[in-house]
């Protein structure tokens, strides 16, 4: 019983002493110059910004690349803010961690032979630079507005290929290490991860589904048209838990379909994946991220627009 009470703590300073390590590495990071505090108006409409955070597919492109496409997501994010604060007032954010913060390993045959860095070098760099997304949004938004960050795995995190595991994702531990890295050095930060495919919440009275879009039960989206085989598994989706909008990643190309009313919004990715892709964007440091505006008057969406989406 003592050496079990004594490796349990041996273990735990160790996780201690990487989150220390790891807050370092955060802290020398480059604060984005744009970040400023919000003020909170009387007389707007009180609204829950959404952000998307997808498919960036760490360990396929040098770090820096990464670190400018956030960097900008960042700024993209304060400008989009700046504006719609003439109409709204934010009393919370929620971020949707959407999946395949990593590329993985052995995802398709010969992939080990692309990726830049290992498994376990991917989970690091992901937390790490997510650590330092949230640590920009808590600078730049009031400190009594809270930020929800809601996570479910991709299918590139998986470790077992053949067995599809949904205990073991990279994607997992990389939020698990930075929950406890956020929740321990911001105030007012929350975070809820799934190992399932799905994971329904309420914003503003909308119910909220996200999913990659891809995983071991074969939810697979679209990104142009929905065939017929998908838009039967959606509409089950969505009479079982009475989605009011879907939120997904995975197909890289950012749109937004419909299905009996219900919109689809399938997000975009940091970065480049295939060889054509990444020959073609190479130089391309802006990422494709939704942002949606959910106002209690109903639901919005912008990046480059906003446009009115549904009304309750």
């Amino acid at each position: 019983m003592n050496n079990q009470t004594e490796k349990t703590k041996a273990i735990q300073a160790d996780f201690n002493e990487f989150l220390e390590t790891l807050a370092a590495r955060v802290d020398r990071l480059p604060p984005v110059k744009l970040s400023i505090q919000t003020k909170n108006i009387k007389g707007k409409e009180r609204a829950t910004l959404a952000i998307q955070f997808g498919d960036p597919h760490a360990g396929n492109e040098p770090t820096g690349v990464l670190k400018r496409r956030i960097n900008n997501y960042i700024k993209d994010i304060i400008i989009f803010v700046k504006k719609t604060t003439l109409i709204y007032q934010y009393d919370e954010v929620i971020v949707n961690v959407l999946g395949d913060l990593v590329e993985g390993e052995e995802i398709y045959q010969g992939q080990r032979y692309e990726i830049l860095y290992n498994l376990w070098e991917q989970i690091t760099i992901s937390s790490e630079f997510f650590n330092f997304f949230i640590r920009e949004l808590r600078a730049f938004f009031p400190s009594d507005t809270p930020i929800k960050v809601k996570v479910i795995p991709g299918n590139h995190g998986r470790f077992n290929l053949e067995k599809h595991s949904k205990t073991i994702n990279a994607d997992i531990i990389a939020m698990t290490i930075s929950k406890a890295y956020c929740e321990s050095n911001f105030k007012n930060v929350e975070f809820e991860i799934t190992t399932d495919e799905l994971l329904t919440y309420k914003m503003k009275g909308n119910t909220i589904l996200i999913t990659h879009g891809g995983g071991k039960n074969k939810l697979l989206i679209p990104a142009q048209d929905l065939t017929p085989a998908a838009q039967s598994k959606l509409l089950r989706l969505i009479m079982t838990t009475n989605a009011d909008a879907i939120i997904c990643g995975h197909g890289h190309n950012q749109k937004i379909l419909r299905l009996q009313n219900t919109p689809i919004y399938i997000n975009g990715r940091f970065g480049a994946i295939t060889s054509l892709e990444k020959d073609r964007l190479s130089f391309n440091t802006r990422s494709t991220q939704f942002l949606l505006v959910v106002p209690e008057s109903g639901l919005e969406c912008g990046i480059y627009h906003t446009v009115q989406i549904k009304t309750s």
